[in-house]
């Protein structure tokens, strides 16, 4: 369980239908010097790769009445047929029918309600049996520019063999309302003596400037400055 910053919170508050506030990619594959990647392959391969970031598991939990920041929590009913959508182009317009659904695909806010990513795997079986096409998209509430990176390649290899299988030992943490609460009230709590502190720390700047500024005027100006 892991509370949002204030940065990561506001992606949420500042997100509308006309703006959503997810980050994305469209990729482009060939797989012609190997097996053609079908949509069943495709995802036993991203189901392999989801222990590379707690990103892919954990959705959003927040207080009653908006008390505090939202936190992650662990999906306990994660299924990944909510995450990865599978499109077969077709005809001699599949270029045209790409683009809409890429325009689709990042027009569309993420569901809240689940861990916000989801993929569109596209391909052309009756144009290029070999060529496909990955859109992702992630909420930038659950990543920056770095980590968004780090997902990329945990997901992906730029080298030819299949990448290294990993130990998922996930186990799913059930939610704590009260430990949230907790936090919220311990937070509270310290709250006197944070503002107490800053307070001090305030009116010593503000002294340390007033003594400097009385301290410059007993100065002579230099000599290119004298009249």
């Amino acid at each position: 369980m892991q509370q949002l910053t204030n940065l990561d919170a506001s992606f949420l508050s500042l997100e509308s239908r006309r703006s959503p506030m997810h980050i994305g990619c469209v990729l482009t594959f060939d797989s012609s010097q190997s097996e053609n990647m079908s949509f069943e392959r495709f995802q036993r391969h991203v189901v392999s790769r989801l222990p590379s970031s707690p990103v892919f598991r954990r959705r959003l939990s927040k207080l009653p009445l908006s008390l505090d920041l939202p936190y992650w929590v662990d999906d306990r009913h994660f299924d990944i047929g909510n995450h990865i959508e599978h499109v077969e182009l077709q005809g001699i317009h599949s270029d045209e029918q790409r683009q809409a659904f890429i325009n689709c695909f990042f027009s569309e806010p993420l569901n809240l309600d689940n861990p916000l990513w989801e993929i569109m795997f596209m391909d052309n079986r009756d144009h290029n049996q070999s060529e496909f096409y990955v859109l992702l998209k992630i909420h930038h509430s659950a990543v920056d520019g770095m980590s968004a990176e780090k997902i990329l390649t945990g997901l992906m290899s730029t080298e030819s063999d299949a990448p290294a299988p990993l130990e998922d030992n996930w186990k799913p943490e059930s939610p704590s309302i009260s430990r949230m609460l907790g936090n919220r009230l311990q937070s509270l709590v310290q709250a006197p003596r944070n503002f107490s502190v800053f307070t001090q720390q305030l009116a010593d700047s503000i002294k340390h400037s007033v003594q400097l500024r009385q301290s410059e005027k007993g100065h002579s100006p230099t000599f290119f400055m004298s009249p």
